[in-house]
C-alpha cells in the first residue's frame, strides 16, 4: 500500500508535464536568443515584422504584439541602435515611418525559425503523425477554453 501511495506521488499530472515541456522549450528559444544577443523583449517585435509584407508603423506593431506602446517606443529605439531594426520616413506621407528589420534582424528570424523547425522535428520523432495531430487538436483546445 505504501508503495503504490509513494508511486503515485512521483508520477507526474499532466499539468506538471505539461508545464515542464513548457519551461524546456522556453529555455531552449531563451539560449538561442542569448547567442545571437536578442533580447526577450525583442522576439514578438521581429516575429510580427518577419511576417508583413513592408514593415510597419509602431501603432500596428502595438495593435498586433499587445505591448504596450512605450515597451514598442523603448525597444524599438534599442532594436535601431544594435541594427536590428531600421525606421524609413514614407516618402508619400512623412507623418508616417515604417519599422523594417535589417540584415541582422533577418538574421535572427532564420535562427528562430531554425531553432522552431528542430524542436517541431523533435516533436515529431516523438509521436506518430497521427498522434502529432492530435497533440495540435489538444493544445488549441486548451488555449481556447483557457483564453474563454
Amino acid at each position: 500500500m505504501a508503495s503504490d501511495k509513494r508511486k503515485s506521488n512521483n508520477e507526474k499530472n499532466a499539468y506538471m508535464l505539461f508545464n515542464e515541456v513548457a519551461c524546456m522549450l522556453r529555455h531552449r528559444f531563451r539560449k538561442e536568443r542569448d547567442s545571437m544577443g536578442m533580447k526577450d523583449g525583442y522576439r514578438h517585435i521581429v516575429y510580427h515584422l518577419s511576417h508583413g509584407d513592408d514593415g510597419a508603423t509602431q501603432q500596428t506593431i502595438v495593435a498586433h504584439t499587445h505591448l504596450s506602446a512605450p515597451t514598442v517606443s523603448v525597444s524599438l529605439g534599442r532594436m535601431e541602435r544594435e541594427n536590428i531594426v531600421r525606421r524609413v520616413t514614407d516618402k508619400y506621407d512623412q507623418r508616417s515611418v515604417h519599422v523594417h528589420l535589417t540584415d541582422k534582424g533577418w538574421e535572427m528570424v532564420s535562427a528562430m525559425e531554425k531553432t522552431y523547425n528542430d524542436v517541431e522535428r523533435g516533436f515529431r520523432d516523438a509521436l506518430t503523425e497521427e498522434e502529432f495531430e492530435q497533440l495540435g487538436v489538444i493544445l488549441r483546445k486548451i488555449r481556447d477554453n483557457l483564453s474563454a
